[in-house]
């Protein structure tokens, strides 16, 4: 069973313009209204997939039934507390000609001091049969900052593992309780430490298995920063700076091939992981520090994921000072290229086949950019629609309408029908010699 829960739901009122220009008139192109909050989307989103789920949180009476009855459609059980007060209401403009969203929130109805002790109660009861617990979004008036993290404690009393997502206080006080979790004695084996061990040397191979380290930053809005974490990465950044303590920055070597392979938060971790010190002299050990010496966000037009128009997208993807930062990362680093290696590597011949949309496959991508706009603008529920059903869609589709409908007739100029024909003719080229070819479809 997983509990989500949602102490501040709101009635969503998007609206949908061609263009928004402030102090103008406008007329809506269509409006839609819905009852959401992150914890509700996500036990709609758990139920659609099948998944046990429940919700626990705050009944506003000022509201009616609205609430109870969104949930009870949708087969969601809801544990709740019921109080005075109306849902606040979340007005979101979208504009469909930068395909961009306003949102104006409000905070919603305060909640009493006994509406809280009631909170914590029916919280409690609620654990009993709770697998993952789901904290997520803000919180109404009269609810203390600490909320989350009492809840978090409860929770991991229980060894009931909590997924937080929160902003500003209410995730500081949240990670307060992840660190009792970590500093908790029922975690740590009862043998020998680490430190008992008398290491003095690491060797790391394929570190890039460590990448995801964690990071603070304020840059929410840029695309291309990757803030996962995992505990593995946290425990090896331990093991790095005792080591470096001990051996005075020279007890660890790192060895990979792809040190940086998809967003340059990589190369930051890399330097923590090696250069912490270094860091910690020039004043980069936070990553906005590093990022506005060495990175530069880049806006620019990239292709919507639906594949019908483009969109301005800001993303933290040039490198900036780059002798300066090479220069630095070359104290502890020994990069070897392909071409210094000079290994034996077989002669690639690239061939790009084009391959023309039949008129069932130029409608259904409209059709996939109509889905788009109405996901960007909130029209729709998550659990019936959203970009990552999509864009796995659109790339069924350009590969073979028949995958996303069997009944569909078959299009002789599809990829695959130019795949199949391609491999085909290069096997009866090379039938003679029996030949062997390897077909890799990504």
């Amino acid at each position: 069973m997983v509990t989500a829960v949602t102490l501040n739901p709101c009635v969503d009122h998007t609206l949908m313009v061609s263009a928004l220009v402030p102090g103008g008139h406008h007329e809506t192109v269509r409006t839609h209204e819905d009852i959401s909050g992150k914890g509700i989307n996500v036990n709609k989103v758990l139920r659609h997939l099948g998944v046990e789920t429940k919700a626990v949180g705050f009944d506003y009476v000022g509201s009616g039934s609205r609430l109870r009855d969104c949930l009870r459609d949708c087969g969601i059980p809801f544990e709740s507390i019921p109080t005075e007060g109306r849902l606040r209401i979340n007005t979101k403009i979208f504009d469909m000609a930068r395909s961009e969203m306003t949102e104006i929130n409000s905070k919603g109805s305060p909640v009493s001091q006994t509406d809280v002790e009631r909170l914590t109660e029916v919280f409690t009861e609620a654990l009993a049969d709770t697998d993952i617990l789901v904290l997520d979004g803000s919180v109404p008036p009269g609810v203390p900052d600490t909320i989350y993290r009492t809840m978090t404690q409860l929770a991991h009393a229980r060894k009931i593992p909590v997924i937080l997502d929160a902003s500003g206080t209410l995730m500081k006080k949240g990670l307060e309780a992840r660190l009792q979790k970590l500093q908790a004695d029922y975690k740590k084996d009862d043998v020998v430490t680490f430190e008992q061990l008398g290491v003095d040397r690491l060797f790391v191979d394929e570190s890039h298995a460590y990448k995801n380290l964690f990071i603070f930053t304020k840059m929410s809005n840029v695309a291309g920063l990757s803030t996962a974490e995992a505990q593995k990465s946290n425990d090896m950044f331990l093991k790095c700076r005792y080591i470096d303590e001990i051996t005075g920055g020279r007890g660890i070597v790192f060895a990979t091939g792809t040190p940086v392979s998809n967003s340059m938060v990589e190369m930051y971790t890399i330097q923590r992981y090696l250069q912490y010190d270094t860091l910690k002299r020039n004043g980069m050990t936070h990553f906005d520090c590093w990022a506005s010496t060495f990175g530069e966000t880049v806006t620019a037009l990239e292709l919507a994921p639906e594949g019908t128009g483009y969109r301005a997208r800001t993303r933290f993807a040039k490198f900036f000072n780059l002798p300066e930062l090479m220069n630095m990362f070359k104290e502890v680093a020994d990069v070897k290229t392909a071409d210094q290696l000079n290994l034996p590597r077989p002669t690639a011949h690239y061939e790009t086949i084009a391959v023309q949309p039949s008129d069932i496959q130029k409608a259904m991508v409209q059709s996939l950019s109509e889905r788009a706009s109405a996901v960007h603008a909130h029209m729709v529920d998550p659990s019936q629609d959203n970009m990552l059903r999509i864009t796995s869609d659109g790339r069924k589709l350009g590969l073979e309408q028949r995958l996303i409908d069997p009944m569909m007739p078959d299009h002789p100029g599809s990829k695959v029908n130019a795949c199949v024909e391609n491999i085909l003719r290069i096997w009866r080229e090379g039938q003679a010699d029996k030949l062997t070819q390897l077909v890799f479809c990504d």
